[in-house]
């Protein structure tokens, strides 16, 4: 699967957080800075922007669409979040004073302003299924993304500078729904509940 980025394709990888372990080589293109694979690994091919994956549960997410597009804001596990810090911690500059992170705790914000005034087209459905096959992977309304759901988030990393101001945003590019985190709750009215013999 592939999403369409301006003129550069990202491919969707099949491990965890990332294709290698590697230092990425960050360009600059229309006042942003993005993460490629070193020139080296290529072997003279186009170079794909690089994409991450991380798993977290949902803290608040906007994908029906509206004037501010869409966000998702989800917690992730420590050592998730360290490995995407230490990504971004390699755009030239990350080590600015003053440099904008799209983290806070262990809370990933991750966002896409494209046809932000619609719903998100990249939900699907990662329960019982291989998240890696995308031959599996069937579209979801938004409404099942929802605040404690598990989800397994597909995003790239960019880098800004505004008014001599530098940091990083989170791209998102598909949702999958690993767990509507309903377990254990019925939501059946009360009035449903049998009252006399």
């Amino acid at each position: 699967m592939s999403h369409k980025y301006g003129k550069t394709t990202i491919t969707v990888t099949k491990s965890s957080m990332f294709v290698k372990k590697q230092t990425p080589e960050w360009k600059e293109h229309n006042g942003l800075r993005y993460p490629f694979p070193s020139a080296d690994e290529n072997k003279g091919e186009d170079m794909e922007v690089m994409e991450l994956q991380v798993r977290g549960k949902v803290v608040k997410a906007f994908l029906r669409g509206g004037q501010f597009g869409h966000t998702l804001k989800i917690e992730c596990q420590e050592k998730d979040v360290r490995k995407v810090k230490e990504f971004i911690a390699t755009d030239p500059k990350a080590k600015e004073a003053g440099f904008k992170w799209p983290i806070c705790d262990n809370v990933l914000n991750i966002s896409n302003k494209e046809e932000g005034e619609l719903e998100f087209k990249f939900i699907w459905d990662g329960r019982n299924i291989d998240i890696n096959d995308i031959t599996q992977r069937r579209r979801l309304s938004s409404i099942y993304i929802q605040k404690d759901a598990e989800v397994y988030v597909e995003f790239t990393v960019t880098g800004y500078t505004v008014k001599n101001e530098h940091g990083s945003s989170l791209k998102l590019l598909s949702v999958g729904l690993l767990d509507d985190g309903t377990a254990g709750y019925n939501f059946d009215s009360p009035s449903k509940k049998r009252r006399m013999q």
